[in-house]
């Protein structure tokens, strides 16, 4: 493991930390520069590392910050399957970690609870577009349409049923409407997705977006950790 597949910035534990997945895309320090203005401490790993050293120092991370901890799948060229170790880690975390996947990190949760991902009916790349939400959750007290930034070739062609769709865009393809899924969230999962870049300065209220998806994870992480420990005890 070379020093440069891991980059740690510490600042005080009042938050979960956020362990990110770098799937080697130039947005990804966007990101971290806005993880940072909001306060939170940070671990980056590269999709080059294995997906058993990743969720390892996820575990280690998680015992050792009493607010837990978050793991972002960046951004990143290509799609899921061939994104590194990208889809294992899913496999191992998804369930137990709360996870907030942007772009290819959205995909990847798409395609891992069962969806297909496909050749979106148009590539779009640094294009700001009105996308539809639910102003629930991440998206409470953010107007609707919102205007967020697109870079994007691949799209859910399929939705699983675990997800719900919380954001979409419309647009004509073949002289018919296409309905094409901006954001989602699992049912009962810790789980958060958006196709587009809330990072970028295309994405209005970006920032806010970001911090209150960040705020929800932890809610509902926090939420499925009382019914774990709920069950347990009524087991015994």
């Amino acid at each position: 493991m070379k020093s440069s597949d891991v980059v740690t910035d510490a600042l005080p534990e009042s938050l979960p930390e956020i362990v990110m997945l770098d799937n080697l895309d130039s947005f990804t320090y966007n990101l971290v520069d806005e993880f940072r203005c909001l306060g939170y401490q940070h671990t980056i790993y590269r999709n080059t590392l294995s997906a058993d050293f990743i969720f390892k120092k996820l575990q280690e991370k998680q015992q050792s910050n009493s607010a837990g901890v978050i793991l972002v799948l960046s951004p990143g060229p290509g799609d899921p399957t061939h994104a590194g170790c990208l889809m294992a880690l899913l496999t191992l975390c998804a369930g137990t970690f709360p996870i907030l996947g942007i772009c290819l990190g959205h995909q990847a949760l798409i395609q891992y609870y069962g969806g297909v991902i496909a050749r979106a009916p148009e590539v779009v790349h640094g294009k700001s577009s009105n996308i539809i939400h639910n102003q629930l959750g991440a998206f409470n007290n953010i107007a609707s349409p919102l205007p967020v930034a697109r870079y994007h070739s691949l799209v859910a062609s399929v939705m699983p049923k675990q997800l719900t769709m919380t954001a979409q865009v419309s647009l004509l393809h073949n002289n018919e409407e296409v309905i094409l899924p901006m954001a989602i969230e699992h049912s009962t999962d810790a789980a958060i997705g958006f196709q587009f870049h809330p990072e970028s300065i295309l994405t209005t209220f970006g920032t806010n977006l970001l911090a209150q998806s960040l705020r929800h994870l932890s809610a509902l992480a926090n939420k499925n950790l009382y019914k774990a420990q709920g069950n347990t005890h009524e087991n015994h």
